[in-house]
């Protein structure tokens, strides 16, 4: 019988075992799963809007998003918008002014082909894609937005601005912890 070069053959007959990890780990490993982690201060009853611009030539699959806030928020992810882009975001852990977004494996010199970036004004709110809405009140932080289960990811548009809105319904100020993870890179499947 053939068997497949560098794999024990042993496997077959059930006395070796082979080594298996997830997509997201493999990504890390191979520098190609990215992060960023912004934390947002919104003034009350306003909307503070960040623009996500996904890579021209790479697919972009979203692996988790995570979203703390201490008071009652609505995240609305948006396309087809029109808006005036701001600064570079320097998200938490990258050098000042760089806007460099990171990924997960410090031992590979990987940049991010993605950008993220402060909205000035909206003019055309596009159409929402995604919405998610915290509780409103004081009292502990609350968790919201928990996308990490396996299996579970969005797969973003090349070459597409994604607008993020972040709207404070309270009449005091609030904060968010905005947090994300990406892949970029081939897709496994034709997209």
């Amino acid at each position: 019988m053939l068997y497949p070069i560098g794999i024990d053959p042993r496997v077959y007959s059930g006395l070796q075992g082979l080594t298996t990890q997830s997509f997201v780990e493999a990504n890390v490993k191979n520098g190609t799963q990215f992060s960023l982690t912004d934390e947002i201060i919104i003034p009350a009853s306003t909307t503070v809007y960040r623009v996500f611009k996904t890579p021209v030539e790479l697919d972009t699959l979203i692996k988790t998003r995570l979203i703390n806030t201490n008071g009652g928020i609505r995240f609305t992810q948006r396309v087809n918008a029109t808006f005036v882009t701001g600064a570079i975001i320097d998200p938490i852990g990258a050098p000042v002014g760089t806007g460099l977004l990171f990924n997960l494996n410090d031992r590979v010199i990987n940049p991010s082909q993605a950008e993220y970036r402060a909205v000035t004004s909206v003019s055309a709110p596009g159409y929402p894609r995604d919405a998610i809405r915290s509780t409103q009140g004081t009292g502990s932080n609350r968790e919201q937005g928990i996308f990490d289960a396996s299996g579970i990811e969005r797969s973003l548009t090349r070459d597409t601005e994604y607008l993020f809105g972040f709207e404070n319904f309270e009449n005091r100020e609030l904060y968010v912890m905005f947090s994300t993870t990406w892949y970029e890179g081939p897709s496994s499947v034709d997209l």
